[in-house]
This record gives structure tokens, C-alpha cells and sequence, in this order.
């Protein structure tokens, strides 16, 4: 595989799966909307995040999937704020 393109074919095939799953995975969040109180919550966040700490085989692998999570939360409680009834507390 040292083959720039083929490498890059391989990306691609895995970008494809990646944005399949966080669409799904932004479904998901989006459904919890009316389960809960608030849209943030932080216990969740960080059993998340610690989770990626176990599942990381590094540092610099650590840092990596915890920056994409805290966008993936973020991004997930802009979203629910946008749609959200006026209910509902942040």
C-alpha cells in the first residue's frame, strides 16, 4: 500500500462509513430531545470521554478523538438549541 492513491482509497471508503455513522449518531441525539430536561449533560459527556481514554492507544490519539467528540457534542447541543422548544433549558 505505499501507493499515494490507493491509500487515498482507503480513505475515502472510511470517510463514507464515518459520515454514515455520524448521521446516524446525530439522529440519535436529536431523539433524545424530548427525554430529558436539559440539552446538556455533562455526567454523559464525560463518561464518553473517558471511554475514548480507554479506548486510546496514545496520547496523541487521545487528544485526537477527544477534539473530534467535544465538536461532536457541541455541534449536537447548536443543532438541539436551534430546534428545541422554548421550554427547554440549556
Amino acid at each position: 500500500m505505499n501507493d499515494l492513491s490507493e491509500i487515498r482509497k482507503k480513505i475515502d471508503v472510511l470517510d463514507i462509513k464515518i459520515v454514515k455513522l455520524l448521521k446516524e449518531r446525530l439522529r440519535l441525539v436529536l431523539s433524545t430531545q424530548d427525554k430529558k430536561e436539559k440539552i446538556e449533560d455533562m455526567k454523559r459527556e464525560e463518561e464518553i470521554l473517558d471511554m475514548i481514554k480507554n479506548l486510546s492507544e496514545n496520547e496523541d490519539e487521545e487528544f485526537f478523538l477527544k477534539t473530534i467528540y467535544r465538536n461532536l457534542f457541541s455541534e449536537g447541543k447548536r443543532i438541539q438549541i436551534k430546534i428545541m422548544s422554548p421550554k427547554k433549558d440549556i
